[in-house]
């Protein structure tokens, strides 16, 4: 199990497991989370079942959010191809109360300090929802770019690890 976060520190982020499913499923399918999702159908226990069986058959790094060891939300690397350095990147906070805390951010931060630092990837893509302007602003702070349009409703962002780089300095400094 890979567990990123300070030792002593409110949060953290851990490997999700089987023992994560029921959660995960409980919150995507949630209207809060989901409206802001590509794959918007219900999930059923079973679909959710043959997902996490996918996801351990590719090369993807799945993390729940947990402040004071309660779950809050999910951040994740999809798709990791270490050919070429690159990996998918996402997240959400299902729990309505911490979102806008700052544990978003610190997750974030983690995330791409495991990307770019441990994996050396070199380079994140998200795909945002178009209407969307609190996930637009928050990925701007992370450092991200918008790429270019996918379709009507989401966009596809990048964020490289020079520009990571550029902007760690600061991001250290929102999360101390």
């Amino acid at each position: 199990e890979i567990s990123l976060g300070l030792v002593g520190s409110e949060m953290c982020i851990r490997d999700r497991n089987e023992s994560n499913l029921e959660t995960l499923r409980v919150w995507r399918n949630s209207h809060d989370v989901n409206q802001f999702m590509e794959y918007r159908e219900h999930i059923s226990v079973e679909s959710q079942h043959i997902w996490f069986q996918n996801l351990m058959k590719g090369n993807n790094h799945y993390f729940i959010i947990y402040t004071n060891d309660n779950p809050i939300g999910m951040i994740h690397l999809g798709n990791v191809d270490n050919s070429i350095g690159t990996a998918e990147s996402g997240m959400f906070i299902a729990e309505k109360d911490y979102r806008g805390t700052g544990l978003a951010f610190s997750a974030s931060k983690l995330l791409l300090e495991y990307a770019f630092e441990t994996l050396k990837l070199n380079e994140l893509f998200a795909k945002v929802k178009n209407d969307n302007k609190n996930a637009q602003d928050y990925n701007k702070l992370l450092g991200f770019r918008e790429i270019r349009q996918l379709n009507n409703d989401f966009s596809q962002w990048s964020l490289k690890k020079i520009d990571f780089d550029r902007k760690k300095s600061v991001l250290n400094q929102l999360t101390s």
